[in-house]
């Protein structure tokens, strides 16, 4: 996994972030894409809906262990 994959994995964070924390408002999801997601990442709704399916909490974790034995190494 590389660097790119990682910054991709922290895009997938914030937006899924800012999603979930409208959505507890009970705003809909064509509301939080139009006004807070897509003027800031320039994304679909498709892409976000693809975004809350990945498990970016565990896929970081993972990324960071193998940078943290890389540099001990």
């Amino acid at each position: 996994m590389g660097f790119n994959r990682y910054h991709h994995l922290l895009k997938v964070r914030d937006v899924c972030e800012i999603f979930e924390m409208y959505k507890k408002k009970g705003l809909p999801s064509n509301y939080i894409h139009a006004n807070y997601i897509y003027p800031k990442y320039f994304i679909g709704i498709k892409t976000v809906y693809n975004y809350l399916g990945i498990p970016y909490k565990k896929q970081i974790e993972e990324f960071e262990k193998e940078m943290n034995k890389a540099k001990v190494k």
